[in-house]
């Protein structure tokens, strides 16, 4: 399911990627992703958000340890906080 602005711009995506995955992108009325809610390769869930310019500044979900975590990143995408769920 994909919804489009007046200007013709993607501005929501609900779908199955080509790995068989479900997942959810929104973006704003440029068209650049401002979200993205969904299964990794790997079979967990994550959150990752997106400023204007799509870079990443916050993921939020699961690592290949099957731990969870929250990341945050500058606007360059640079992380400047990290944690964990394991102890």
């Amino acid at each position: 399911i994909t919804t489009y602005n007046a200007d013709g711009k993607e501005t929501v995506f609900l779908g199955t990627g080509e790995d068989g995955n479900g997942f959810l992108t929104t973006s704003n009325a440029d068209g650049k992703k401002t979200a993205y809610l969904g299964t990794a390769e790997g079979g967990f869930g994550f959150l990752s958000t997106y400023n204007k310019h799509e870079v990443k500044t916050g993921y939020f979900g699961t690592n290949k340890d099957n731990d969870g975590i929250a990341v945050l990143s500058d606007r360059y995408g640079d992380i400047g906080w990290s944690a964990s769920g394991k102890k």
